[in-house]
């Protein structure tokens, strides 16, 4: 084999069924008894020579082959994947005639092989673990998140991940030419399921746990999601000789097409999506503006089961200093709000919660959790503690304001909003109880918690 790739032969010709390769680009040329083969720059196996044990017959039809092997006798070949799987053909039996004839058996399975050698009477292999990109990289998970569209057009293609310093294999994907992932269509997101299984299966061949790849179809576009702790670059290739980094900028052809979604690569819930796709298309908020979602930064420094920022953004909580702590967590705060007990539970078990500062013109949401479904409760308000004997319990607030009828609905719940007004004096004080018709209650009604509001 000459330096530009060209192949040259002499010796005695034994009526070969193929001629001597022309062209240039071969990169290897290995030789038997009476039969030799050559890998073209695509991948490919050219074969010529006597027909020996299935030689020309079983000779893979496929690109993507980075190493040949042939046994001295030439009665068997093997071939080795970019993938780091192999391939035999031929006979066992050294020297076996025909097309077809025999078999090689016991050929490793698996991926990760990266060199191979054949003898007379064996072949031989190394394997070792192929390396992981990011797989020194620390920190928070990335996502780079690529856009698939267009038809498949049923030809194979291969990839490879780099991140600078660690390279994988070049790994062959068949081309997908039906419906891949059985959801009754042929489309793009076949195509981009296809890609996903063949990163995944590599990362789980390889112990490569960092990475993992996933696909979703929003609005009609197909996008693959590519995970890990650094950024590594994704090359393409529908040919094997020409590699296009998917992961830089401008779209690369391959099957059917492939292009960069410019997102950030951050995914603080480890949800599979970039954070900025999660907020264009209304999986998550970001209400302080700040560039992080608002479910990687929750604080819930009132204990109330809201984040903080939604306690802000509704008016429930003030921070009248700035300084990012709801006024109610700061030292030397008093809550509002008094919890006095009290409550009689039946076949319901009702408790009373009520949100809010009981400043001026600031929201007030009253919560009721625990009664009977489909039923309706009584709202009593006073404005003094009375405390006294009712129904086998206790009536905490002077009856002053009573409201009956409020509808508890399916789940049992009720909850008013409402707004406390402006110019309401310091020092005033309420109390609010709830009580219901429960058959299961010691005469026949419930009544949940008292709690005691005054404003600041």
């Amino acid at each position: 084999m000459r330096a530009n790739g060209t192949i040259v032969a002499w010796g005695v010709d034994g009526s070969p069924p193929g001629e001597v390769p022309t062209g240039d680009g071969f990169t290897q040329v290995v030789a038997g008894g009476v039969f030799s083969m050559a890998l073209a720059a695509d991948g490919s196996i050219v074969g010529w020579g006597f027909p020996v044990s299935g030689l020309f017959g079983d000779m893979p039809d496929e690109k993507g082959f980075i190493q040949l092997a042939l046994s001295p006798a030439g009665g068997d070949a093997h071939a080795l994947r970019a993938d780091g799987s192999i391939v035999s053909w031929g006979s066992d039996i050294p020297g076996g005639m025909g097309d077809n004839w025999g078999q090689v058996t016991d050929t490793p399975e698996g991926k990760g092989f990266t060199q191979i050698a054949a003898g007379g009477y064996h072949t031989l292999a190394l394997h070792e673990n192929p390396p992981c990109p990011c797989a020194s990289a620390t920190g928070p998970v990335k996502v780079q998140t690529l856009k698939i569209w267009g038809p498949p057009t049923g030809t194979d293609w291969w990839w490879y991940l780099e991140d600078g310093t660690n390279t994988t294999p070049k790994i062959r994907v068949p081309g997908v030419t039906g419906d891949y992932n059985g959801d009754g269509a042929y489309d793009a997101l076949d195509a981009a399921d296809s890609f996903k299984d063949s990163i995944n299966d590599y990362v789980a061949s390889n112990g490569c746990d960092h990475l993992s790849a996933t696909t979703h179809k929003l609005y009609g576009t197909v996008y693959l999601d590519l995970s890990a702790r650094c950024l590594p670059s994704l090359f393409v290739s529908e040919d094997f000789v020409s590699f296009c980094n998917a992961t830089a900028g401008p779209p690369c052809t391959f099957n059917p097409q492939i292009e960069l979604v410019p997102l950030p690569g951050w995914d603080c819930n480890e949800n599979g999506l970039d954070d900025e796709f999660d907020l264009a298309s209304g999986l998550s908020q970001d209400l302080d503006g700040n560039g992080i979602l608002d479910e990687c930064e929750f604080t819930d420094c009132n204990g109330n089961g809201v984040d903080d920022a939604l306690d802000l953004a509704s008016g429930t909580s003030l921070d009248t200093d700035f300084d990012g702590i709801l006024d109610e967590c700061e030292a030397g705060w008093v809550s509002p709000w008094t919890d006095l007990g009290g409550a009689l539970p039946g076949d319901s078990n009702m408790h009373l919660s009520i949100l809010g500062t009981l400043g001026g013109s600031t929201p007030v949401t009253t919560i009721l959790s625990g009664a009977i479904p489909d039923s309706t409760a009584t709202l009593v308000l006073g404005f003094t503690y009375l405390n006294a004997p009712f129904k086998a319990n206790f009536l905490g607030p002077a009856p002053d304001v009573i409201i009956p009828g409020f509808p508890t609905g399916p789940q049992g719940e009720i909850q008013l909003n409402g707004t406390w007004p402006a110019n309401i004096q310091p020092g005033f004080e309420f109390f609010e109880q709830w009580w219901m018709l429960d058959p299961g209650a010691p005469q026949g009604a419930a009544s949940g918690n008292t709690v005691r509001g005054v404003t600041p």
